[in-house]
């Protein structure tokens, strides 16, 4: 290594050294700040509920159940919900496979078109694209014309 590059990596631990302890302090700061003003909340609940109220804020609470059999109904219905939310999603999900799976197979199918269009192409462009002069290929088809007339 020369000379240049043990400066920098001097300066880069360095400032990696300097960023931590910002960081740290940081962290010690806001720490003991949010000690200091949890104390204070901790006196004024009783304030804090009567301002809620008059300031008409609704808080939505759970109810809690009277007995055990309002409570088994309850984890039932929750239950059942939940049941109807899977069935509805597996059937979206069998939905989505179906609609996937005719459209491999369309694309499949068209592809196979393409490719037999392709080669019918290829294969009436080969064979016109053979060397032969139109003279002999009539010359040819009037030989046998002649052949068969004789026969």
């Amino acid at each position: 290594m020369n000379n240049k590059q043990r400066w920098m990596g001097g300066v880069v631990l360095l400032g990696g050294g300097v960023l931590l302890a910002a960081l740290l302090l940081k962290g010690k700061e806001e720490i003991h700040q949010t000690q200091v003003q949890t104390q204070p909340k901790v006196e004024q609940p009783a304030k804090d509920n009567n301002r809620s109220n008059q300031a008409g804020e609704m808080v939505q609470l759970q109810p809690l159940a009277v007995d055990v059999e309002t409570e088994k109904r309850l984890l039932e219905e929750q239950r059942r919900a939940r049941e109807k939310a899977v069935a509805e999603q597996e059937a979206r999900a069998a939905d989505f496979l179906a609609q996937q799976q005719q459209a491999e197979a369309a694309a499949a199918r068209k592809a196979a078109e393409e490719y037999a269009a392709i080669n019918a192409r290829r294969n009436a462009a080969q064979e016109s694209s053979d060397n032969i002069p139109p003279e002999i290929t009539d010359q040819t088809k009037n030989t046998a014309q002649n052949t068969a007339q004789k026969a």
